[in-house]
């Protein structure tokens, strides 16, 4: 049963690793200069090559993820935190009697 769980462990990381090369390799290809314009904005446009953007969107996108499941990781946090510290009062009282 070990030996299949760490199989399929290993494939996920080789599917992992082939997926983040392939998608290295899409975003260097795409060195072409685009240009975005902000008509209404004291800046006028601005220009940047085509795998920057891709990579400051991707970068974004980690933050934000990170930021959505941090949240819900330090309320289970404090939530154990406080059912320890619970735990401990209660324990205590019962050694008490």
């Amino acid at each position: 049963m070990k030996f299949i769980k760490k199989l399929f462990k290993s494939l996920k990381n080789i599917i992992t690793c082939l997926i983040l090369v392939l998608v290295t390799i899409f975003m260097i290809n795409n060195r072409q200069i685009i240009r975005i314009e902000f008509n209404p904005l004291p800046i006028n446009h601005f220009e940047t090559r085509l795998f920057v953007l891709m990579l400051l969107f991707y970068a974004l996108g980690l933050i934000t993820t990170f930021l959505i499941y941090s949240n819900s990781l330090f309320k289970s946090f404090f939530k154990n935190l406080q059912q320890k510290r619970k735990i401990q009062k209660l324990e205590k009282q019962i050694n008490e009697k």
